[in-house]
């Protein structure tokens, strides 16, 4: 083995002259590029390690020879010839050689003053993906710390010190001591300035809500310091605020002397007025900017930090929005500093809506209600706006997901109970979300009721209960059993004028109990009765009509009993609506009568002037004694003119309503309806008397048929009833008839002619008379028309509402012509800026919407709303307050048709317009319809924008909003990963000069959509930014790809992702983009494939441009 040590070390002596040879000879050109690399052509050092592991010092020491060589013309290049030896011995992932030489390797790099830019290099690669990686690096950074705090290097010292605590957090996740960290910045602070003050601010704050008991003097020790000398932003100092008093809360946690810092510490914070922004000026530290992406806690902290100081009071609830509307854990990695923007505003609106922001991420990580719980406490001990103050308070009983924080909670909504204003009321309600959150509170809240039922009669209390009662109830019925005596105790105290609405919402939680099965309505009503007949409030017995009108929905057993229930209750409903006053209770009447079955009612039940002339049929009368007898008494049905009767005697206020109940009867009846009743030969039937004598459909049809223009006033309300009744949109046609009487009907009103051309649509498909009526009337619409233009956007609409009937009974034929004319016309003075034209033109495509959806239309109609729907695209400007609308009905197009009008390779020319047009169109396809694949769907637009400069910050514009729509889209690492494939391939396919503008384009593309899938761009106070400015994609885009590749859809990919971004990065695209492209290689050095590739990605040099010269 020795002679196997020596002849190494002496090929070592040999290799190293020989490469000293080379350099001079490359040298004579002024600059000079190391010919190896860590691969291949491998640097023969390397080659020699490799072989023999144990001969690094020999290698150290040829190393150290050529650093320090006396020939300045060697020493000067001396950094680029041993760059790729440096790196493989510090940079390695698999930590095969040994602790020593990797330290003394770093010794000889960091003491030197020409090393700047290597240091920051090797600096990138070092990971933390281990506790060894984590140790090994961590020694090298202290190490490098110590150097240049002794060189009082101030540049230096600012961008290390949040690195050094950041590694600290990863360092407590492995149960390791922070201490020598907290240390080595505790020393840096003294040759630093505040610029990195407010990033390591808050990265001391997360270790301050992560940190063992043992540390936490230690490190609440350094946050004095650092706050004492340097100076940091406010949100940031209350972010620290925020994490202390998660401990305060617990100070048995803290040591004495620890709590007294603590306490300082915090008054540091509150008293504190003047507060600095210097974010942006640690942006122009070239240093810090070359590290920031190699750390995912610097990269976050950097960019939201930077965020919050940009943002205005206007712009902070706008940042704010986006904040809510990411995704959960993105809100959560915001928790910190939204817990000191909520902690340090005075603003009501930004306090409130941080807080909101702040609940959610309890919903979705319960561990965090404890923190949040503090905050709020604390909050409101500050707070003076009592709207913010409803506000914390409503969130308290949200925070009851922990059983740590219940006591508390509860102890706070005792002292409200107490007191004697108000609070005492939400008190009660908040109690109930409690509950909602933690059964624990459940005895809590009957308590609480129960004591306001016994002390408090005042109305306010009365309600706040019955509310309270009626809330369980309706969702706990479980729970609302035992609540019946307190409901009871309600109906009997609460029997005057302001006890209405306790009694009414008391009736509403029985009425649940009852649907729940927990009691029986029948014994329910009968100790209800007594009571309730005689009650005469207007919103008790609307409350009283909501519980009869239930009882066909609750669990029960047929019977005498229940039958004898629901004859009264049908009974007593018909009695309120032939002798009420009240409107309001006569229509809760006939919405409770809607949800019986008309075979529950019987003749009798209707009231007497509704039942008039009614004589029995020949079947009841064969005999004098038979047809003498009462027809209430004898028939078992209720004969069908009845209902016109009814109809007659009401009031024009109440009219609907009666109408509505006829509307459910005819639903069910038509429901009932077998298919053998459409089927009625050759010619229509010329009146409905061959349906039963029970029919409401056919009292109302023969009442239309028989129906006289001369009839009076009154007659005609009835008979626009009829005709609205039979309007409804049913699910199946009404039975087969002659509709020439719709004729007639038209020319009483214009409501008439409206529920008349309705209901020939809905009769065109089984009927040949309503068919007819309706292509009469089409034809008519389309010649040129002098009516008003309103009157004529009206009767548009009558049909447009329609449509689906029009496209299953008229043929294309008849229907193009009326279709055609209409949308010209109405397109025509929409352009003109006609309000009234615009509308119109809305429901018009939302009728094309909702009929292209109805799979049971004709396909030669689908056709032909296709096509023109196809022609619109072209007439209507991407700008147009019209061209929304015309999406919502061109998404609803089959893929071939879509495909056709927005597929640029399918047009003769690419415009602008055309191109804008196409990119609404498929981005909202893919943002509202489920689509395979969706981003594939933008390809051929962004293929054609690339050659089309003036269009693409419009294209990038609709891109970001694809990209936000599309966050849980699970295809998009495949797309991310074909569309690197594309800008490669351009690369290698197009002419250099139309290449790059090319593919700068598809770099933008991107960038904007990795930034927008991974929700980065939740850290821009102006959205707009992100489209127009590439600085903000480059400096952004890392971050977001390392954000996604932690999603589990990426995992697959990016390997490969990684390899497209080493293989673009040394391309010829702009400089800022090669930079964003290496960090982003730089934030996913984690990954698992860097432990294969890591040799080829470091051979290529980083693109440290400000410090090429260091």
């Amino acid at each position: 083995m020795g002679i196997c040590r020596r002849n190494y070390s002496a090929v070592t002596v040999a290799i190293s002259n020989l490469l000293l040879l080379d350099l001079r000879g490359r040298a004579d050109q002024n600059e000079y590029l190391c010919p190896f690399t860590l691969k291949a052509p491998q640097h023969p050092l390397i080659t020699v390690l490799n072989q023999k592991k144990d001969v690094w010092r020999d290698v150290l020491t040829q190393m150290q020879f050529i650093m320090n060589h006396h020939q300045n013309e060697i020493g000067c290049h001396s950094v680029e010839l041993l760059r790729p030896v440096y790196l493989y011995i510090l940079c390695n992932p698999s930590l095969s050689l040994s602790e020593s030489c990797r330290q003394q390797t770093w010794h000889l790099l960091i003491k030197s003053r020409i090393t700047k830019r290597l240091q920051i290099e090797a600096l990138q690669w070092m990971r933390i993906k281990n506790i060894n990686m984590c140790l090994e690096t961590n020694y090298r950074l202290l190490e490098l710390a110590e150097v240049v705090a002794a060189n009082k290097d101030k540049q230096y010292c600012v961008s290390l010190m949040p690195f050094i605590v950041s590694t600290t957090i990863k360092l407590l996740e492995f149960n390791c001591d922070p201490r020598p960290n907290f240390d080595i910045v505790s020393l840096m602070i003294e040759c630093s300035d505040s610029d990195s003050c407010s990033i390591t601010v808050a990265l001391l704050a997360e270790v301050i809500s992560t940190c063992p008991s043992i540390y936490l003097f230690s490190v609440v020790q350094l946050c004095k310091k650092i706050l004492e000398k340097l100076q940091c932003s406010a949100v940031v100092a209350y972010a620290m605020l925020a994490s202390l008093l998660q401990w305060m809360a617990y100070p048995s946690f803290f040591s004495s002397d620890a709590l007294e810092v603590a306490r300082k510490l915090i008054s540091l914070i509150t008293d504190k007025t003047a507060w600095s922004c210097n974010i942006s000026r640690l942006l122009s530290n070239q240093v810090f900017m070359a590290l920031k992406h190699s750390d995912a806690n610097i990269q976050f902290y950097t960019e939201i930090c930077y965020c919050m100081e940009s943002c205005s009071e206007s712009t902070t609830l706008t940042w704010l929005k986006k904040i809510a509307d990411a995704p959960n854990n993105m809100k959560y990695r915001c928790k910190l500093l939204l817990s000191g923007l909520f902690l340090y505003s005075d603003k009501p609106a930004v306090t409130i809506r941080t807080c909101e922001i702040l609940v959610r991420i309890v919903k979705e990580n319960k561990n965090f209600a404890s923190h949040l719980l503090s905050l709020i406490l604390y909050k409101l001990t500050t707070s003076r706006d009592y709207e913010e103050i409803k506000a914390l308070l409503v969130a308290l009983p949200e925070l009851a997901v922990v059983k740590e924080n219940i006591p508390l909670i509860i102890q706070t909504l005792e002292t409200f109970l107490t007191s004697k204003n108000s609070l005492k009321y939400l008190a009660i309600n908040l109690y109930l979300k409690a509950w909602e959150n933690d059964t624990r509170c459940h005895r809590y809240l009957q308590a609480a009721l129960v004591d306001a039922s016994k002390t408090n009669k005042t109305w306010r209390s009365n309600v706040t209960c019955a509310k309270a009662m009626k809330y369980i109830c309706e969702n706990h019925p479980q729970h609302g059993i035992e609540l019946v005596p307190l409901l009871s105790q309600t109906l009997n105290s609460c029997g005057d004028i302001t006890g209405s609405t306790a009694t009414a919402l008391a009736l509403e939680g029985i009425s649940a109990l009852c649907e729940s099965g927990l009691i029986d309505i029948c014994s329910t009503w009968k100790v209800l009765a007594p009571k309730m007949n005689k009650d005469k409030r207007t919103i008790v017995l609307v409350s009283l009509c909501k519980l009869f009108g239930r009882i066909p929905f609750y669990p029960s057993h047929p019977g005498d009993k229940f039958d004898k229930l629901v004859f009264e209750v049908i009974t007593k409903l018909w009695t309120f609506v032939s002798t009420w006053d009240h409107v309001d209770v006569i229509r809760a009447s006939f919405e409770a009568l809607s949800e019986y079955k008309l075979e529950n009612m019987s003749l009798k039940s209707l009231p007497a002037e509704y039942r008039k002339d009614i004589t029995l049929p020949p079947l009841y009368a064969k005999t004098p004694m038979e047809a003498a007898r009462k027809p209430e008494d004898v028939l078992p049905y209720i004969p069908s003119e009845c209902w016109i009767q009814m109809l007659d005697k009401m009031n024009s206020s109440i009219l609907n309503s009666a109408g509505n109940l006829l509307i459910a009867f005819v639903k069910e009846e038509i429901n009932a309806y077998s298919q053998s009743i459409y089927i009625c030969g050759q010619r229509e039937h010329n009146s409905f008397n061959y349906l039963p004598a029970s029919s409401v459909v056919r009292a109302i049809g023969d009442y239309l048929r028989t129906f006289s223009s001369s009839s009076n006033k009154h007659q005609e309300s009835t008979v626009i009833e009829c005709l609205r009744i039979f309007a409804e949109k049913y699910p199946k046609p009404l039975p087969p008839g002659k509709c020439s009487f719709l004729e007639n009907t038209m020319s009483i009103s214009t409501t008439a002619k409206h529920y008349s051309i309705a209901i020939a649509c809905h009769q065109a498909v089984i009927s040949s008379s309503a068919r007819t009526i309706i292509e009469n009337h089409l034809a008519t619409l389309t010649t040129e028309s002098k009516v008003e233009s309103t009157s004529l956007f009206k009767e548009y609409l009558t049909l447009y509402m329609n449509l689906e009937d029009l496209c299953r009974g008229v043929p294309p034929n008849s229907l193009r012509p009326f279709l055609e004319t209409s949308l010209n016309y109405t397109l025509e003075k929409a352009v003109l800026d006609s309000e009234k034209a615009v509308e119109t033109f809305e429901k018009i495509m939302h009728c094309y919407s909702r009929t292209l959806k109805d799979e049971t239309i004709h396909d030669a109609n689908r056709t032909l709303l296709s096509i023109i729907l196809e022609g619109l695209s072209e007439r209507i400007d991407v700008d147009s307050k019209l061209f929304d609308s015309f999406v919502t009905a061109a998404i609803e197009l089959s893929t071939k048709h879509i495909e056709r009008m927005t597929s640029p390779s399918l047009w003769w020319e690419v415009t602008p317009q055309k191109l804008r047009m196409a990119a609404v169109i498929r981005s909202e396809l893919l943002l509202r319809k489920k689509v395979e694949s969706p981003l594939n769907w933008m390809n051929e637009v962004i293929d054609a924008a690339a050659l089309i400069p003036g269009v693409q910050i419009n294209i990038l514009r609709i891109i970001q909003k694809v990209g936000v729509g599309m966050r849980t889209e699970t295809s998009s690492a495949e797309w991310t990963l074909d569309f690197m494939g594309q800008i490669n391939k351009t690369l290698l396919d197009a002419p250099e000069e139309d290449s790059i503008k090319i593919v700068t384009f598809l770099c933008d593309v991107l960038l904007v959509t990795t930034i927008c899938l991974s929700a980065t761009d939740c850290f821009l106070a102006n959205d707009e930014s992100l489209v127009i400015s590439r600085d903000v994609k480059a400096n952004l885009f890392p971050q977001a790809m390392a954000i996604l590749s932690q999603k589990a859809s990426s995992k697959e990919t990016i390997g490969q992702i990684m390899d497209c971004l080493h293989h673009i990065r040394t391309s010829s695209i702009p400089e800022s983009y090669k930079n964003a492209f290496h960090n982003a290689l730089v934030s996913l050095k984690h990954e698992r494939h860097f432990d294969i590739a890591w040799a080829t990605f470091l051979s290529t040099k980083s693109n440290v441009n400000c410090l090429r010269n260091s």
